[in-house]
């Protein structure tokens, strides 16, 4: 299983997009894909890294597993990217999120993950491309465009 992210560009708090696809394959092999574009909706007053918090933690509450199974993750985010690389986020969880940036976001997440108990997450190094990279670009990049209309 995989699950691919891209977000609104910038640091600064504004409007913002995030769209994601979850990819998995059937029993018989076939390559299944769902994604947020039919219901993503901007997010008022946000930055880069709540939007990537709330795309990841929708695509997990998607996951519907009854076996153990690997989802590699493409956050996006080179800064999310590392606070899980660097135990950050382990760290943060250990005290509860207590003083950290997006506490609410970390903490939902959180919770959402022990929802799949049977589900390894791996994160994959962002900004290389992917499948669906063009995709992604492309319909985040449309509904930044729509708000100027």
């Amino acid at each position: 299983m995989k699950i691919f992210i891209k977000t609104s560009r910038g640091g600064r708090i504004k409007k913002g997009y995030y769209i994601y696809v979850l990819e998995y394959k059937t029993e018989d092999g076939k390559v299944i894909s769902r994604s947020n574009l039919e219901t993503m909706k901007p997010v008022e007053d946000t930055t880069e890294a709540r939007l990537t918090l709330m795309a990841l933690t929708e695509a997990i509450s998607r996951i519907k597993v009854d076996n153990f199974v690997e989802v590699d993750v493409d956050v996006g985010n080179p800064g999310i990217y590392r606070a899980f690389a660097n135990q950050w986020y382990d760290r943060w969880a250990a005290r509860e999120f207590e003083d950290i940036k997006n506490a609410d976001l970390w903490k939902a997440y959180r919770e959402e993950v022990q929802q799949h108990p049977r589900c390894a997450f791996t994160l994959t190094k962002p900004g290389e491309y992917n499948e669906y990279s063009s995709w992604l670009d492309f319909n985040i990049k449309r509904k930044e465009s729509e708000k100027c209309k």
